[in-house]
């Protein structure tokens, strides 16, 4: 079986933290979630090296941020993550709440998606 092959399905709910359904909703259930992440590398590029110069301090409303730290927090939030992933391969408990791998890993690809789409909806399409 190669690298492409391996199929990791969705998580249970009780494998992930409840405000983290936000983020695995945007992944489909067809087990690639390696696939996935692989495409956001190139989507991702694609969309940040298209953002006009005018828009990176933009703000859609007072409080929010902008779309340069937007990109932070993601990167921030991909590092906490993975390695959290890395620790629960040994035992999987963060904040009080008990997540799986498979969880984490949903959650680090669906987190990223929720971020940029909201930059597309938010700040790109004014």
């Amino acid at each position: 079986m190669s690298k492409k092959d391996i199929q990791i399905s969705k998580p249970n709910a009780d494998e992930y933290p409840a405000y983290a359904a936000m983020y695995i909703k945007w992944l489909p259930d067809d087990g690639r979630i390696l696939q996935h992440m692989r495409d956001q590398v190139a989507k991702t590029g694609q969309l940040v090296s298209g953002i006009p110069d005018e828009k990176w301090n933009y703000v859609y409303a007072p409080g929010k941020w902008t779309i340069k730290e937007v990109l932070v927090h993601i990167i921030d939030d991909e590092r906490i993550y993975a390695y959290r992933a890395l620790r629960f391969g040994r035992k999987g408990t963060a904040n009080n709440n008990v997540s799986s791998v498979r969880g984490l890993l949903y959650h680090l690809a669906g987190h990223e998606l929720h971020h940029l789409e909201i930059i597309k909806e938010k700040y790109l399409s004014v």
